[in-house]
């Protein structure tokens, strides 16, 4: 069923489906990788997502979605770095054998994780209290901009957080120690 209803073969990406309107979403979306992370897409389909690769990924690694001129930006959304979207995204090609890309957006999630570990960015931000906060080196944070590499800080500031940021940066460092 995601085959018959998720694959855009016009697009080469798997896409959110509108059931009702029966039509792709307008905007991909990473849910492309899905496929690759439960391994259930053919060969071709994944080559096809991999030449697209570029519409997700970013200095500092994929984002949600693509690049949208939406006058509001949600936490869900472009530029947002989350990590198990790193996850997702470098597991489903290693998945197919593409080890080099897998490779290259694990080092970018491990970069953009040490450069706010040392030197978080923005320093300052607004707390829940709508006072201004200083951040101090030593964390590890739920989400970054892909774009600049800095803390992101949509709907609300960025916490440090212990659960998957943490765990994907292990695995990370663990996926680039294989070979």
């Amino acid at each position: 069923m995601i085959n018959r209803y998720c694959w855009d073969d016009k697009k080469g990406l798997y896409r959110d489906y509108d059931f009702i309107n029966k039509r792709f979403s307008q905007t991909a979306s990473v849910i492309t990788f899905y496929p690759l992370w439960a391994g259930i897409a053919a060969k071709d389909q994944v080559a096809k997502v991999v030449a697209n690769l570029s519409v997700f990924e970013y200095e500092y690694g994929p984002t949600v979605c693509e690049k949208n001129s939406r006058e509001n930006q949600y936490q869900w959304d472009y530029p947002t770095g989350w990590p198990p979207i790193y996850y997702l995204v470098i597991k489903g090609l290693d998945n197919y054998g593409y080890k080099r890309e897998a490779r290259r957006i694990a080092a970018k999630y491990l970069d953009v994780v040490a450069k706010n570990f040392f030197n978080p960015q923005p320093a300052v931000y607004f707390g829940s209290d709508g006072k201004k906060e200083r951040r101090t080196a030593g964390h590890v944070y739920e989400k970054y901009n892909v774009t600049n590499g800095a803390i992101y800080d949509a709907e609300y500031a960025s916490r440090p957080f212990h659960g998957w940021s943490y765990g994907v940066f292990i695995w990370c460092l663990n996926y680039l120690r294989q070979e």
